[in-house]
């Protein structure tokens, strides 16, 4: 997986020459940024498809550059300035998985149980229910619910079995 993210990122930026590139394109290669790890190069990328298309849609995935780059209150600040309202399913439970790492990284590993905690968890097939899922259980066994984590894991046992390539 890290290889293909690595590889896709690396593909979306030599798509797109210095002058003119769409916003579409720079949120495409910040989120493979965002997924293989490279947190700067991503931020840059996600930053410069914010400008030109205004959405918020891309600030979960600015606020996780954040997070990598070693700034949990930053993307705590940008989670807190976001109107949740403007924002679609997908993007909410970004920003939720956003805030919950930024807790965790400073230590706050209850708050960021609570942060996930949200109607969203019991959907078991959206697009965004695997990384949901996942997130919650570590964030449970961060705080030293092990137990919970595990009752949790069986319960969407489908959201942690490895995905099988097509």
């Amino acid at each position: 997986f890290f290889f293909s993210s690595r590889r896709r990122h690396t593909r979306l930026q030599g798509d797109w020459s210095s002058d003119v590139c769409s916003s579409d394109l720079r949120e495409r290669a910040g989120i493979a940024g965002v997924e293989s790890g490279h947190f700067e190069i991503a931020q840059k990328d996600l930053r410069a498809a914010s400008r030109i298309s205004g959405s918020p849609e891309i600030l979960p995935y600015i606020a996780r550059c954040e997070v990598g780059l070693g700034n949990p209150r930053k993307a705590l600040e940008i989670a807190g300035s976001v109107d949740v309202k403007k924002l679609s399913s997908q993007a909410q439970v970004m920003m939720r998985i956003a805030a919950a790492k930024a807790r965790i990284a400073l230590g706050e590993q209850n708050a960021a149980v609570i942060t996930l905690q949200c109607a969203e968890l019991n959907v078991r097939n959206a697009q965004w229910s695997r990384s949901l899922h996942n997130e919650y259980a570590a964030a449970l066994r961060a705080a030293g619910r092990v137990q919970e984590a595990e009752a949790f894991i069986s319960k969407f046992a489908e959201s942690f079995n490895p995905v099988q390539p097509n």
